[in-house]
């Protein structure tokens, strides 16, 4: 049987930050995790803690 893996990782510097088996995360489930969920224009942004602050303090998207 195949199975299918998900990693997520930051959108800005790439670190790996969390691997799900069989379904795609949803962005309830990423946030219930502890990861940084962003929406823009329908697309799931998603970042660690250190890019994340950049961004609230007016850096890059």
């Amino acid at each position: 049987m195949i199975e299918k893996w998900y990693e997520v990782s930051c959108d800005i510097c790439g670190c790996k930050l969390i691997q799900y088996a069989m379904f795609q995360p949803t962005p309830t489930e990423l946030r219930r995790n502890g990861i940084k969920v962003k929406i823009y224009n329908g697309k799931i942004h998603t970042y660690c803690d250190e890019c994340y602050e950049k961004i609230r303090k007016g850096g890059k998207r």
